[in-house]
């Protein structure tokens, strides 16, 4: 996969963990605390497999965008930062 193609694959996995990160609070507040801590492990699940499933394939075929996604993360983690 050319770089190019393998920044929009990262780019949507981002994306994606985003998405389903935003469901936690709506959940927090509408299920019971059993669903809700089932709906958590499911959605950390699947982040977490992307992760393995695409995030490692594409930055061991292009170990450069490895420091782009690092600063991406923490980036993020400072926007989210109380």
């Amino acid at each position: 996969m050319d770089i190019n193609t393998a920044r929009r694959v990262l780019e949507g996995v981002l994306r994606s963990s985003e998405e389903l990160q935003k469901l936690l609070p709506i959940l927090k507040e509408r299920c019971s605390p059993e669903e809700y801590d089932a709906y958590l492990k499911a959605i950390a699940a699947v982040i977490a497999e992307a992760g393995l499933e695409l995030t490692n394939r594409i930055t061991e075929e292009h170990p450069e965008l490895d420091a782009e996604l690092d600063a991406r993360v923490e980036e993020e983690r400072r926007r989210l930062k109380p």
